[in-house]
């Protein structure tokens, strides 16, 4: 880094820069026509640790810097003094593999044991392997079509990347004053930037330092004592504060790294990424005495002390910073005792508010300054003159010419635009950023640029960034961004690009933050006052580290602010070119089992690389192929993202419909309320003015027998609304209507309106019998709370469920859960909602795949058309797609962790879905307890669960799905239904046997519910069996049961696909086993049991349409081989379906082998739901479990191990209210958990 020959500024970044942009190498990172899933530049700490994060995920990484190694500002500020001023251990990233056996000689480092940092980590990291340095990028550009970016080098190399992660920072581009004459200079002149890493010889020499900012302040303090003579240029005094510099030894550092984690941690909490926060209190909340000693006590502290831990109101009134000003004002001035430089140093009104500039730090700038061979020239333009321009011998300011031998630039750098635009970063509009950027940054959520898609930068504008430590903001930035990849990865996205509307609202949005504040008073670097010519506005995140992270991860759920691009969908209308193609659903494929499990092989045995093999990443597309006759025909593809091609590609028959989309309900609405022959049907009703009609959509259901064109259909269920109440959630199914358009979908008309039997016991099944005034005979029925007519009830105290310490679990990687011997991991689609993965306890597998695969929901009401009306909540529309998003303290109490989910719109934009599933822990009760009477001793355990939940609403009924873990390694699979039950008209004053009349004119039907739960066992390997057990009773006789009490457990295991039923009389038990390995105690295979819940299957004739297309309703258990892709028990089609075709009677069909195998066992169970009038308005939930439980798994109870702790929140009720201390009731109740 040398110095300058020719020091025109223009000249010296390219000069300086242009011998680093000689080729190293020609072979890994240095190689041409690099193919990368992410290319950073800058290795500072944003590119090091995007670096490490990237490759973690299993992401083609290679880093470019124009540096000779790690350390970004740190291997090119090297001048005297450079030193950070931010203390350690919080200036460094939260790595635990690189602190632990890195030692700093002091608290504020220099740039010297800085490298030395950058390159322990390096080495620990192993980071240089995937980096090119001495490469400078002179352009990008992205290809949308590709969806990859084009990156140039100085030195003629290629590299193409689908992210593009800009790690500059904002010291990258230095700024160096416009004044004439800088190339006339004969002497010495560096910028502090470009300071040579060999040094310069300024001992008696005259030096001229340019700028009293951070590096000049260092400077200063540093040359000073040793020049012969030092002028300091000076445009703004410094109100720089003490460093409080310190040595730092091994012992007090090995004592402090246990608590690292919790000091990076504690960092993000604090407003700008310090151990530093603004004090509670306003300045004139104290009187004069009390604020000297907080002044004081802030001032022992020293560093920021003053700046960061101030009142909470200085940085917003005038006259409270005043306070501020003042006592640094008193403090510094003893400091110089030179009358002329304290009015220069230290003048009586402040020239900016105190903070709104950052302060220095310094050691002895003061005493410097003081010194007798120091002069401050005031270059201020406002009370003295800027300097007019450089000469030969030295520079001409206030019409004096002054000589040196060597001029130091501390000029500072280009913070608002910094190095972004020093790269020839080209839009996707063919703009250049250094263009669009000449007088303001524009950027979304300080992360991204509109029309620069796939491109992310760290540590630049509108971040939080010089408010900031700097490794603070850093790792909040790339946690956000390599989670923003993999979002975009999961979702099978071709890019993403933030809009410029959102841009433009962040861009508001950062400066209303500042516009209450005390910042837009002063041209500062925050105000864009770095260099000339930029625009006067904030450039920084000023609502605080703590703040920015939980509101920039806001915007990832749904792509807020963001154009979305689906990789998929350009594949499939790639494969469909001049073609009107209509896209229906963008979801992941599972990528086949077979890879897979080679994959999590290695995850589970600690030999994942980078090298090692990715199974495919495959998204699965249905969509309409518009025809020539205007009908739309349902296609269906599997494409590979990453190879960009399609894999697999089917025309779906005729007899087939593809699954509701959301969207079709609004035009089912539409269509209905816009219908002449709706309005003419309507007429045959009186209805009040005050009720509104609802139009509720439902599926068809299954078509005639004889239906042989088999249009695809959609029906309303109609109600009327009173709006009397004002409430748009008043009770509109208190009034059912006797009517049912069908509509067309592809037509969008109406074809027919099926009028309703009201009707009941004795009437016929067809035929008016219902007044014109058809709801005069109903009443209210509300259940929201401000329309009960006699509120809620006011007895109930409040119960809260707090964890003070916290969750037991941990979240990462966005799905995989561990939580104490459990680990698994969740993900969500449009079809199953939540599923479970590759589950295992204590380090051993269970469970591949875990899911709800189908429900049925058939009516019993004989009439036409109740015939067909049978719903199949998961295959007809997708359970996913009808999510709820759960509310804190509502729907999950507890601790909390969501998931979100996605789903895609009708024109192919990703559709939010927040919070669809929750994970929280909650007490069961007792997990086990023994007395031992003899000493009185009781030890009792809680067993506590991991609850794993999603909620869905179908029309008029929610399901309520958990997955529940506990500690003795038992899963129960959990559903709950609620809501409230379909109904239709009914004559008043009659019954019928279709239903039960549970409102007035109000007849809730009788149907079923009937749930298929599909596990892929995983017992200690993929090869399992199935094991029938029953419990039999053996006559007496003489050789085996001579006293007749005796019983046979019979095992039969299955050796074909076939299926079987619960029979509790028997105590039957299927057991999921591994016969190749047994348990050392019992010598019985290891495996889990499940005794399948013994309800009603399915009550429709086997003839019928309803039990032909639930074929998997007639029996609780099925076993069949494991298929790749066979996942729906009631067939992939439902949705009109006749018969069930590729469910799960077809897998059993098919005879195969499943002994040993790699099998799916499916649980069959459900509710029959002859409605109560207490079913009415809303139902109380209905429960039914399927418990999965070790079997000769383990060598003991698992949960052995659990805490029996005594809780000591707890409170005994004395008199009706609750008191403390742990008085005990019973025999031995004082000794339960000792």
């Amino acid at each position: 880094m040398g110095s300058v020959g020719d020091p025109k500024p223009e000249r010296i970044l390219k000069t300086d820069l242009h011998q680093y942009g000689t080729r190293r190498d020609t072979t890994g990172p240095y190689a041409d026509n690099l193919d990368l899933d992410v290319l950073i530049i800058g290795a500072g700490f944003g590119g090091a640790y995007s670096l490490h994060e990237c490759r973690k995920q299993g992401f083609k990484t290679i880093l470019y810097d124009a540096g000779q190694g790690f350390g970004g500002t740190w291997r090119w500020n090297v001048y005297p003094g450079a030193r950070v001023d931010s203390p350690v251990p919080i200036y460094e990233l939260a790595i635990p593999e690189v602190y632990k056996d890195f030692y700093w000689t002091t608290n504020y480092p220099g740039w010297d044991e800085l490298q030395r940092y950058f390159d322990h980590a390096d080495k620990v990291l192993g980071l240089s392997k995937d980096c090119a340095f001495e490469t400078v990028v002179i352009g990008a550009e992205f290809d949308k079509v590709e969806g990859k970016w084009t990156v140039e080098t100085q030195d003629g190399r290629t590299a193409k990347a689908r992210f593009l992660i800009v790690a500059a920072g904002f010291a990258a581009k230095r700024y160096i004053p416009d004044v004439p004459g800088l190339d006339s200079f004969k002497g010495t002149i560096h910028h502090t930037s470009f300071w040579p890493a060999e040094g310069v010889d300024y001992k008696g020499k005259k030096v001229a330092v340019i700028g009293t900012g951070a590096s000049g302040v260092q400077c200063i303090q540093e040359m000073g004592p040793e020049v012969s003579s030092l002028t300091v240029y000076q445009r703004t005094p410094n109100l720089a504060l003490p460093m409080g510099k310190r040595p730092l030894s091994r012992e007090e550092q090995d004592a402090m790294k246990p608590l690292y984690s919790t000091i990076h941690e504690m960092r993000e909490r604090c407003f700008a990424g310090f151990h530093y926060d603004l004090c509670e209190r306003n300045t004139f909340d104290d009187n004069e005495e009390e604020r000297e000693a907080h002044f004081n006590k802030l001032w022992e502290q020293a560093g920021f002390a003053l700046w960061l831990g101030g009142y909470k109101d200085y940085l917003f009134d005038q006259k409270s910073n005043r306070e501020s000003y003042n006592y640094w004002r008193k403090q510094q001035s003893k400091r110089v005792k030179n009358e002329e430089k304290k009015k220069v140093l230290f003048p009586e009104e402040p020239p900016h508010p105190f903070g709104v500039k950052r302060p220095c730090l310094e050691q002895n700038y003061y005493e410097v300054l003081d010194q007798d061979n120091v002069t401050i020239v005031n270059i201020n333009e406002e009370n003295g003159t800027p300097i007019e321009r450089f000469t030969e011998r030295g520079i001409v300011a206030n019409g004096e010419e002054r000589e040196f031998d060597i001029i130091a630039l501390a000029t500072g750098f280009d913070v608002v635009t910094g190095g972004m635009t020093n790269m020839g970063l080209k839009s996707i509009h063919g703009t250049y950023l250094k263009d669009e950027w000449k007088a303001a940054a524009n950027t979304f959520l300080g992360t991204t640029i509109s029309g620069y898609p796939n491109l992310f930068h760290i540590y630049g504008s509108h971040g939080p960034t010089l408010l900031s430590n700097g490794p603070s903001a850093v790792e909040i930035q790339v946690r956000w961004i390599r989670d923003a990849i993999k979002q975009i990865e999961r979702q099978g996205l071709k890019y993403v690009n933030p809009t410029k509307e959102a841009s433009d609202e962040w861009k508001k949005r950062i400066n209303d933050l500042a516009a209450p504040s005390l910042f837009p008073t002063t041209r500062s670097t925050y105000m864009g006052g770095s260099v000339p010519g930029k625009a006067f506005e904030m450039t920084c995140y000023s609502g605080g580290v703590n703040a920015y992270g939980p509101e920039i991860r806001g915007y990832l759920s749904g792509w807020k602010g963001f154009e979305t691009v689906k990789l998929a969908k350009d594949i499939v209308l790639g494969e469909h070119d001049g073609e009107l193609v209509m896209i229906r659903e963008i979801a992941l494929q599972e990528p086949p089992k077979k890879e897979l499990v080679k994959f999590l092989d290695l995850e589970h045995s600690g030999s994942l690389t980078d090298a090692s093999p990715r199974p495919s990443r495959l998204a699965a597309v249905s969509y309409d192929v518009i025809g020539s006759d205007k009908i739309p025909y349902f296609h269906e593809s599997v494409v590979d993202v990453e190879k960009k091609f399609r894999v697999k590609h089917e025309v779906i028959g005729k007899e087939h419909h593809a699954p509701l989309k959301l969207a079709e309900f609004d035009v089912l609405v539409e269509t209905v309320k816009a219908s002449p022959e709706f309005a003419e049907a309507m007429k045959e009703f009186d209805i009040p003015s005050n009720f509104e009609i609802v139009v509720e959509p439902w599926p068809y259901g299954g078509p005639e027998v004889d239906d042989k064109d088999n249009v695809r259909t959609f029906q309303g269920l109609i109600f009327a609304q009173d709006l009397s109440n004002k409430n748009p959630d008043s009770n509109f199914y208190a009034y059912p209507l006797p009517l049912i358009p069908v509509m067309d979908i592809n037509t969008r008309k109406i074809i027919r309106i099926d009028r309703l039997a009201t009707g009941g016991k004795g009437d016929s099944m067809s035929g008016k019998t219902h007044s014109k005034r058809i709801l005069d005979h109903c009443t209210a029925a509300e259940y929201v709370p401000e329309l009960l007519p006699n509120g809620v009830r006011t007895d109930l105290k409040t119960l809260n469920v707090v964890q003070p310490d916290g969750a037991s679990f941990t979240v990462t990687d966005d799905s995989l859960v561990e939580w104490q011997k459990w680990r698994f991991r969740v993900s969500f689609n449009p079809r199953e909602g939540a599923v479970i993965h590759d589950v295992w306890y204590d380090g051993r597998s269970i469970l591949h795949r875990l899911a709800i695969s189908e429900m049925s929901v058939p009516y019993a009401d004989a009439r036409a058309p109740f015939h067909r009306k049978q719903a199949f909540d998961f295959g007809d529309g997708g359970a996913g797609n009808c999510a709820n998003n759960l509310s804190l303290g509502c729907d999950c109490l507890g601790t909390i962790h969501y998931f979100d989910g996605v789903g895609i719109t009708g024109d192919s934009q990703v559709w939010p879905q927040k919070n669809v599933i929750c994970l929280h822990e909650q007490d069961n009760g007792i997990g086990w307890k023994h007395t031992n009477w003899r000493t009185g001793r009781a030890v009792v355990t809680r067993n506590r669960e991991l609850v794993v939940q999603f909620i869905i609403t179908l029309a008029n009924y929610e399901y309520i799905f958990a997955y529940k873990f506990n500690q003795s390694a038992g899963i129960d699979i959990e559903t709950r239904a609620t809501g409230i039950v379909s109904c239709v008209n009914i004559d008043a004053g009659k019954v019928s046997d279709y239903g039960n009349v549970v409102s007035p004119g109000v007849l809730a039907q009788n149907h079923q519910h009937i749930f298929a739960v599909r596990m892929n066992p995983a017992i200690d390997g993929h090869a399992n069996t199935v094991i029938q057990e029953e419990s039999l009773p053996v006559p007496m006789n003489p050789e085996t049961n001579p006293r007749g009490n005796y019983y046979e457990v019979k095992r039969t295991p299955f050796t074909k696909a076939s299926w079987a039923d619960a029979q509790p009389m028997n105590n039957r038990v299927f057991k999921i086993v591994n016969e190749a390995k047994l348990n050392p105690i019992s010598g019985k295979p290891v495996g889990f049991k499940f005794v399948p819940p013994a309800t009603q299957l399915l009550l429709a004739d086997p003839e019928s349409v309803q039990a032909q297309r639930a074929l998997f309703a007639k029996h609780h258990v099925w076993v069949t081989k494991h298929v790749d892709d066979e996942l729906f028990a009631g067939g992939r089609y439902t949705l009109q379906s006749k018969r069930e075709v590729g469910g799960v009677a077809d897998a059993v069909e098919r005879g195969d082998n499943v002994q040993n195998e790699d099998i799916v066992v499916w649980s069959v169970f459900g509710l029959t739901h002859n409605p109560r009038v207490e079913d009415w308005p809303v139902m109380p939930v209905e429960i039914h479990q399927i418990q999965l439980r070790p079997a000769d798994f383990f060598t003991a109870n698992p949960s052995n191990d659990v805490p029996s702790n005594r809780n000591l929140e707890s409170r005994l009720v004395v008199n009706g209210n609750g008191v403390n201390g742990h008085e005990t009731n019973g025999f031995n109740g004082d000794a339960c958990c000792n």
